[in-house]
């Protein structure tokens, strides 16, 4: 099958950024392509849509996710003591000058695929586009992975279940390193992990209940977030290189990491050291459904990637791309790691 348009466009374009920067390696930088002409497919006049679920990025998302990202630790932190602590003794965590939290997030624009359309794996891949800091991600849209995916038999409408076609698309479409990691993610803890303090983005696979957190639902509810940083806590002083305090008043041992690239070794060897199924870990994502910042439990998202077994019953499966054995086959306990080009730098 030969290369689409579409996609032939985008590599153009690709290609154009190299070739600026190699002219360019140390000034100030090219100014970025213009966006690329293509219509957008005409919406459905019987559908009567909010402005805030139409395809798109939502302005101030950006600034929001940066005073969000506290709020959201402090309420997962008070749940996670109150579920834990030994009401009797009166022990806290929270108070325990021995016991400190971190945080550490890329913070990006929100990108939502519009109402009833199964693009949430697009959605997030134009949102891994701003965490990899890609030099056009602006320019990207859900049309732009929509019609290579299309071309290439990945999907009919939108939809992406094959975790493999998901790494290959957003490969052939940002230019950038994909790969596709399998089984349980409490088994991958360390390469996720390392990833992410990298600060790199991670496509997660699975059920998301109505508030848009992992749940259980067998598969029928599959869609994709991207994840863009995490919260834990360990048995550390927070006097260390490269951290500083959030100005939490409900949880005053709350530390943001800017860039792990500033910290010791020895930090970062201590957090990829944590057992996720037995110690508190929390993840910043975003997804296409809803605006705004989320936090989820680690545990709940390895435990939705993990039963992802049946397509949703109430769609008919001929309207979609769906592997013969469903999310079972395509979707459950893979995941996908993205990172950028360095050609892009």
């Amino acid at each position: 099958m030969g290369v689409s348009e579409r996609l032939k466009a985008i590599q153009e374009t690709n290609e154009q950024l190299k070739v600026a920067k190699l002219k360019n390696p140390s000034g100030p930088p090219a100014p970025p392509p213009a966006p690329m002409d293509w219509p957008h497919p005409q919406g459905n006049p019987r559908m009567v849509r909010l402005r805030k679920f139409e395809p798109g990025r939502v302005p101030g998302t950006l600034k929001k996710s940066e005073m969000e990202q506290v709020s959201l630790a402090e309420g997962s932190i008070i749940r996670h003591h109150s579920s834990t602590a030994d009401k009797s003794t009166g022990a806290s965590i929270l108070c325990n000058s021995s016991f400190t939290w971190f945080i550490t997030n890329q913070h990006i624009t929100s990108y939502l695929q519009g109402s009833h359309q199964p693009k949430c794996g697009l959605a997030a891949s134009c949102m891994a586009a701003e965490v990899l800091k890609h030099p056009n991600f602006e320019e990207f849209e859900t049309d732009d992975f929509f019609e290579v995916a299309l071309e290439e038999g990945y999907t009919k409408q939108g939809e992406m279940f094959w975790a493999e076609d998901m790494s290959n698309l957003v490969e052939k479409v940002l230019d950038c390193e994909s790969k596709v990691i399998y089984g349980n993610i409490n088994d991958n803890w360390e390469l996720i992990i390392n990833h992410l303090i990298q600060g790199y983005p991670w496509l997660v696979p699975h059920d998301a209940d109505p508030n848009h957190t992992p749940t259980m639902k067998n598969g029928e509810k599959s869609h994709w977030g991207v994840v863009t940083g995490f919260c834990v806590g360990l048995n550390q002083s927070s006097n260390i290189k490269g951290v500083r305090r959030a100005g939490s008043i409900k949880v005053r041992n709350l530390y943001i990491v800017e860039n792990f690239k500033n910290c010791t070794k020895e930090f970062k060897n201590k957090i990829l050291q944590i057992d996720p199924r037995k110690d508190p870990v929390f993840l910043f994502a975003k997804q296409g459904r809803t605006p705004g910042l989320k936090i989820w439990e680690w545990s709940a998202l390895a435990d939705s990637n993990e039963q992802l077994n049946e397509f949703d019953s109430t769609k008919f499966p001929g309207d979609y791309n769906v592997p013969d054995g469903g999310p079972a086959e395509g979707l459950k306990l893979k995941s996908v790691l993205l990172k950028p080009n360095l050609s892009w730098y």
